[in-house]
């Protein structure tokens, strides 16, 4: 069975660890430099939050597609032991009922003949 940890988002850790650059005095600025210095500060942090999006449906489309592999390898693993099942069923079913079972593989047909 395959069992997926999730991963810390090293973007996100990345981030987190960086410290704020050192803040600048704004008193000698005018208030067209002010206004521009804050739209430069918002349009960086747009297009930070923009990729963090960005990354986040990325992560979530591989995590679904990874899950949609998985669900298919569990579904095998449900058919082969159904399958077991089965046999072992016959197999138990023929012995109870004709003691003289030789124990011999099943037939071609994949069914054993009591």
């Amino acid at each position: 069975m395959c069992v997926r940890l999730k991963d810390n988002d090293s973007s996100t850790a990345a981030m987190n660890s960086k410290r704020r650059s050192a803040p600048i005095s704004l008193s000698g600025m005018s208030s067209i430099e002010i206004s521009e210095r804050k739209r430069q500060q918002n349009r960086i942090a747009a297009a930070r939050y923009r990729r963090k999006i960005r990354d986040k449906s990325k992560n979530d489309r591989e995590e679904a597609e990874w899950l949609q592999r998985n669900i298919e390898v569990l579904k095998n693993q449900a058919k082969s032991l159904e399958d077991q099942i089965g046999r072992m069923r016959e197999i138990i079913f023929c012995s109870v009922t004709d003691r003289s079972y030789s124990g011999a593989p099943p037939s071609s047909s994949g069914k054993i003949s009591c």
